[in-house]
């Protein structure tokens, strides 16, 4: 309820066991640069559900442990209000350390907590927030989750989730959302990152033609990108696999020898629009998708 119009900048010290109903960052949202930084020791638990942020832009460290439970809501990383007269959307940085954990019943990036048809806010018309360019870092830390959706109210501006180090990304695997990319990057760097998921859903254009309500502008043609980075390919552990339309394989940024790297180990495949991102080097880099076990594979060449 703050409405000095300042950035406020907070923590939750090691050693504290914060508990609250519902959580949200921050609630006035006339401001920019609201920071929240939870220590390694601390904890901050979440009964109801988490809005990150309500304010234009915030930023979310996570040291200790944050867990959100909640089986109607979960954690919406970024969220309804923004400043609209400056068209600035509600943009978050959920960025997890070494030491860091983020465990919730589910995680929304630039979506409504579970909304299936929209990737915003049910309050007031379709696609009326503008949700946009929020992302989690884990720098080496762990999410754990019963599903990841990542979405955008503006396919320019897509959502992401990027992972570094040894950081662990782990998804209930009978969980019916699994992971869905609707316009948005999962980036991964290196070797050594640990992640096992349930289902796996890339769908770039699926909000394509779907008009703001508030704006009046088609969230517009966007693309479900797996982005590789580093010195080696770590391998998604995954079920049913469904590359349904835009879906691709960024390796600009990948540098690694000749030869096969297994990028996914799934149960199956149905959708089998995959392909690598546009000015890939078809000399250089292909793909090889098994549709009946269920396998993706990259080579370089």
């Amino acid at each position: 309820d703050d409405t000095s119009k300042r950035a406020l900048h907070c923590v939750i010290p090691a050693g504290t066991k914060a508990e609250c109903a519902q959580f949200e960052l921050a609630e006035h949202g006339g401001t920019q640069g609201t920071t929240l930084r939870l220590e390694k020791g601390a904890s901050l638990e979440v009964i109801g559900g988490a809005t990150l942020s309500k304010d234009r832009e915030s930023w979310f460290y996570v040291d200790g442990e944050f867990r959100c439970h909640s089986k109607r809501q979960g954690v919406r990383v970024g969220g309804p209000w923004g400043n609209p007269a400056a068209n600035e959307p509600a943009t978050c940085h959920l960025i997890v350390g070494p030491s860091g954990v983020v465990d919730a019943s589910f995680i929304g990036i630039n979506t409504h907590f579970r909304a299936i048809n929209t990737p915003s806010n049910p309050w007031g018309d379709r696609f009326w927030a503008r949700s946009t360019g929020s992302e989690i870092l884990v720098k080496g830390g762990t999410v754990k989750t019963g599903g990841l959706r990542i979405s955008t109210t503006d396919a320019k501006k897509p959502g992401a989730i990027r992972l570094r180090g040894n950081a662990t990304l782990s998804c209930d695997p009978e969980t019916p959302t699994g992971v869905q990319i609707w316009a948005g990057v999962w980036e991964m760097d290196g070797r050594d990152l640990n992640i096992s998921i349930g289902d796996l859903e890339m769908h770039g254009n699926k909000f394509e033609k779907e008009v703001s309500g508030k704006t009046g502008k088609a969230v517009g043609a966007g693309v479900s990108v797996i982005r590789l980075t580093g010195n080696g390919v770590s391998t998604i552990k995954a079920r049913k696999l469904n590359f349904v339309d835009a879906a691709a394989i960024d390796v600009s940024a990948l540098n690694v020898p000749m030869g096969t790297y297994q990028l996914i180990d799934g149960t199956g495949i149905a959708g089998s629009k995959l392909t690598l991102a546009h000015g890939t080097d078809p000399a250089k880099w292909s793909l090889r998708l098994n549709a009946a076990d269920g396998d993706v594979f990259l080579e370089r060449r």
